[in-house]
């Protein structure tokens, strides 16, 4: 380290930079009320720091005294919830592009190794991203915490040299990251030594990396206004050093829906940053057995047999280490485990059941009236759901997965006014409610509450989706399906709410109709009427069916079974029809962003009709995923799969003259898409990438994206052999979708985009 960067290090950490001086070799430092005074030395290994007669690395130096990490040790130690029955989950490891050019996946019997393993590695002179992946409910959060707490016990003892600190982004909206950060260095750790620049040199030294937690899960906005490029900035910020780790349900270049990386990628500062992934496994009989006995259920075997003679050993009640966990403590007051009857996991209602079970034990163990005579239970089992599904639909409306307690015992009062409780019983709501088993305190503020997991949160605001529906609310559909997307299980909750008290199916539709119809096209009620719908649709019959002006979600006709449907200017987000049942269906003037044929899908006397158009198809040719945008050939191929045309004209031109694609295309695209996990890519890793097509990929197309500016090549430095993009990965999206197959058409478009 030299004197100019300790310069900048170091007034991040003062108020103004006439707070430090250094002159003649000597420093001092105003650091809120304390005088440091030191003496710099040059050496020819660095930067010195000499203070009370001991020398110190420049970096150390800021590390240690500074910035007192050790300090930010201890409270991680002290305020990061810690597992003390954690179990460790396998994982599957995908390296960075550059490492791992053929995107093999690493199987690892330890997630805490693996994801050490990479963090750990620092590359100089690249943002490092780690992705660590699972759907909700499956232990990102829980792994963290272990991590951070083991770092910190390391760093303590001095056998490592870097902190994980756990930001936790879940459930707190419209917060820029210098407020996330700072939040949770101040409330969640009591650390006060940091200002968010501060914070930003040590990630980039790489003595601090950041975890952020529920990212996929908050709009976060930036300091110029911009919400989609949050993460973009963040990176920006950190000059393209340092690394982060982010928790998400799905990496972002898992996304088929390429608009979607688009608006991260093209964010990205000109620096190298490169992106890993760690998937968390779902559990197994292993992972189940050794938690029940780590709770004390010595028969954990017998436990898991006697579920999985009912479910199969993939079902959420044995792979989900949130639902393992609420099993074990309600196994934990059974010695025969005779409570799994009364759960009935074996039926589509099964978490219903499950969270009736832990309702059971609150209403008639926890939550009593002590002053009455006989004591008696506070509320039903019924009035808990009531409860909670009004809590539920506060957090959503006000677009936070927190409550204050204030707000909190409001929503007591007022629940037990509209369920007729008496005052006393009342006060005991209110006092009951923030030590509810579902409920608990905020890791960042102890004034807060939240539902002890997403899914419990989920699952109680579609009940009350589906009390709307019931009761025929549109007000209450319309106000809630504003707010923003809704999660597919929230919905499968209130179809199953539906299905339990023997819903108007016709009548649900009519309802959604009306409330979507009320909206404009931009809106989130269309996307999440298209949610609701796709379901009814399969629970209709046999009955004939309009569906018009909807939006529907990533996947909706996958795996779905829907007969005699036509759908009237609809738009459908990628979408598979893997194991999909469509039967006498038809699409008028509808538009297909991505359409994936599988031939696992029945398709019969489905109809695409005037005006319909699919943007992109994915076929699978040789096991290998490849996209098709040329309109005939995509025509062909949905033809093939069973889909009828109104189009006698163009029925026959197919017919007659069959489009291929220029493999010049081909290789383009599965070059160029290598950009997607990392912003520079070696010469080398896109040799492996085109394989057997490698010679012909330099000789015919490497030439034309250099000279037409779509790469460019990385000088400084012996990194000559690698390359980056010229244009946005916007333009490449845009020119590979708008090239109908054409190679020249495509580098033509590309051409438009280079920089003057």
């Amino acid at each position: 380290m030299d004197q100019t960067r300790f310069k900048q290090i170091l007034s991040t950490f003062v108020d103004s930079v006439d707070q430090f001086e250094i002159k003649r070799g000597t420093l001092v430092v105003q650091m809120g009320s304390e005088l440091i005074s030191a003496e710099l030395r040059q050496r020819a290994d660095g930067l010195f720091i000499e203070e009370d007669g001991v020398q110190h690395r420049a970096e150390q130096w800021i590390v240690r005294r500074l910035a007192q990490l050790d300090l930010l040790a201890e409270r991680i130690l002290s305020s990061v919830p810690s597992v003390t029955s954690f179990v460790i989950p396998k994982a599957d490891i995908l390296e960075t592009i550059n490492e791992s050019p053929l995107d093999q996946v690493i199987e690892s019997d330890s997630a805490v190794d693996g994801l050490t393993n990479l963090l750990d590695r620092r590359p100089a002179g690249t943002c490092s991203v780690i992705y660590l992946t699972s759907d909700a409910g499956e232990g990102k959060t829980t792994l963290i915490n272990r991590l951070a707490h083991q770092q910190a016990e390391g760093f303590r003892k001095r056998q490592t040299d870097w902190l994980l600190v756990p930001i936790a982004l879940g459930g707190r909206p419209f917060l820029r990251f210098e407020d996330v950060v700072v939040a949770a260095l101040m409330n969640q750790l009591r650390f006060q030594r940091l200002y968010f620049d501060a914070f930003v040199e040590l990630v980039r030294m790489g003595v601090i990396i950041p975890a952020l937690d529920g990212f996929e899960e908050v709009f976060v906005e930036t300091s110029d206004g911009d919400a989609v490029s949050s993460l973009g900035t963040l990176i920006r910020q950190m000059s393209g050093d340092g690394s982060l780790l982010i928790a998400a349900r799905k990496a972002y270049f898992e996304y088929r829906r390429l608009e979607t990386q688009v608006k991260l990628l093209d964010a990205l500062p000109d620096v190298d940053v490169a992106f890993s992934r760690v998937r968390l496994r779902r559990w197994k009989k292993e992972e189940f057995v050794t938690y029940a006995i780590l709770n004390g259920i010595r028969e954990g075997a017998r436990l898991y047999s006697e579920i999985t003679n009912r479910v199969s050993e993939d079902h959420p009640l044995v792979t989900r280490p949130v639902l393992i966990k609420r099993l074990v403590e309600i196994a934990q007051g059974y010695e025969d485990f005779s409570f799994i009857a009364s759960i009935r996991p074996e039926t589509g209602e099964f978490f219903l059941r499950f969270i009736d079970k832990i309702l059971e034990r609150e209403a008639t163990q926890k939550w009593i009236d002590k002053l009455g005579d006989p004591p008696s239970p506070l509320l039903t089992v019924e009035e808990h759901h009531q409860l909670l599904g009004y809590i539920s639909e506060e957090m959503w409306i006000s677009k936070a997965g927190v409550l204050s307690a204030e707000m909190l015992d409001s929503m007591a009062e007022l629940i037990a006014e509209s369920l007729g409780k008496s005052p006393v019983i009342a006060r005991q709501i209110r006092e009951r409610v923030k030590q509810h088993a579902l409920i608990v305190a905020s890791s960042t503020n102890r004034k807060d509450f939240l539902f002890d997991h997403d899914n419990f949160r989920e699952f109680f605001l579609g009940e009350q989706l589906g009390w709307h529906m019931l009761k025929g609310r549109p007000a209450d559909l319309r106000k809630l399906m504003r707010v923003d997307i809704i999660q597919e299980f929230t919905f499968d909750t209130a179809i199953s709410l539906l299905e339990t008290n023997q819903a108007d199916w016709i009548g649900v539709l009519t309802l959604i109709h009306e409330v979507a119809r009320s909206e404009g096209p931009s809106s989130y009620v269309r996307e999440n009427a298209g949610g609701v719908v796709i379901r009814v649709l399969e629970r209709i019959g046999n009955r004939n069916a309009t569906v018009e002006d909807l939006v529907f979600s990533g996947d909706a006709l996958q795996g779905r079974a829907i007969h005699n449907v036509e759908f009237k200017r609809c738009y459908f987000r990628p979408t598979s029809l893997g194991k999909a049942t469509l039967l006498n269906c038809k699409f008028i003037e509808c538009e297909f962003e991505r359409l994936e044929v599988e031939g696992a899908s029945s398709i019969n006397g489905v109809v695409m009709g005037r005006g319909t158009v699919v943007r992109t198809l994915g076929v699978l040719k040789n096991g290998e995923a490849s996209e098709i945008y040329e309109p005939r050939r995509i025509a062909d191929i949905i033809t093939q799969a069973g889909f009828a045309t109104t189009d006698a004209e163009r029925q026959l031109d197919l017919e007659l003259d069959r489009a291929t694609t220029d493999p010049r295309l081909a290789m383009l695209e599965k070059a160029l898409h290598a950009f997607q996990r990392s912003t520079q890519i070696n010469r080398g890793t896109f040799r492996l990438r085109l394989s057997l097509n490698a010679n012909a990929f330099f000789d015919q197309v490497f030439p034309d994206l250099l000279s037409s500016g779509v790469l460019e090549e990385v000088t400084k430095g012996p990194a000559r052999d690698r390359f980056k993009l010229g244009i946005p990965f916007g333009a490449v999206v845009d020119a590979i979708t708008r090239s109908e197959g054409s190679y020249e058409r495509c580098l033509g478009h590309m051409r438009t985009h280079r920089k003057v």
